[in-house]
């Protein structure tokens, strides 16, 4: 009976004592920037404190994934710790990088204290827009601009005719076959005679876009009325 409440103090003690240690381990995350832009790198720092780096294992998790992140499973991903600190660089980040990412610590061996955590949204700017013309005659326009390769989805197409915004565009919008961002097409249709040498611009705006990117399309100069003398 007293070999049992000895044990039994003795775990107690040795519980105790372990929560202990783990509570004065302090465990935190930085993420410069929540959001990034397809291709940039990104760092997450986790910061812990004692800083003892001999006595320190740090493990790093997407959340959703069922293990560890493992140095050289990725090129991509690179693992570094120093005094009181340990980081994660993801290079070249792409739109499936998006994610909550948790660093863990363990202090001579005990039981695991988690980091803050840090989310962080790639986004991707559309592609260069296209004008593609669906009929060209004196009678009858429709035009076509195209762009895809964004995320998020929320996206600006404005038309422009003679430097006159045209109100009259219909948007159609999706996810791309491939799920690796949006794509969107706007037409117009002219309602007015066509006129020879015409200018239309297509105007795409995107937050990942520090400034729009347009699509210039120019009705061809009509030939009707040339005189040509034969001598």
């Amino acid at each position: 009976m007293i070999l049992k409440q000895i044990v039994f103090l003795y775990l107690v003690i040795l519980t105790i004592g372990t929560v202990a240690a783990n509570a004065r381990l302090t465990v935190t995350q930085t993420l410069e920037s929540p959001i990034a832009i397809v291709a940039a790198n990104v760092t997450f720092r986790c910061i812990f404190s004692p800083s003892d780096n001999s006595a320190v294992t740090v493990e790093w998790w997407k959340l959703g994934e069922n293990e560890f992140l493992q140095p050289g499973s990725d090129s991509r991903k690179r693992f570094l710790t120093q005094s009181g600190e340990a980081s994660l660089q993801l290079l070249s980040v792409n739109l499936q990088d998006s994610a909550a990412y948790y660093c863990g610590v363990r202090y001579r061996g005990r039981g695991m204290t988690n980091g803050t955590g840090s989310s962080l949204v790639v986004h991707a700017p559309p592609m260069q827009p296209n004008i593609v013309s669906d009929g060209n005659s004196t009678t009858s326009l429709t035009l076509v601009c195209e762009t895809d390769g964004f995320y998020p989805e929320d996206i600006s197409v404005t038309w422009y005719k003679d430097d006159k915004n045209v109100f009259t565009v219909n948007k159609r919008k999706q996810l791309g076959r491939d799920g690796r961002g949006y794509q969107v097409s706007s037409s117009l249709e002219e309602t007015q005679p066509v006129r020879s040498g015409a200018v239309y611009i297509c105007v795409v705006s995107h937050l990942s876009l520090k400034s729009p990117i347009i699509a210039i399309y120019s009705v061809p100069v009509s030939k009707q009325g040339t005189i040509v003398l034969f001598l």
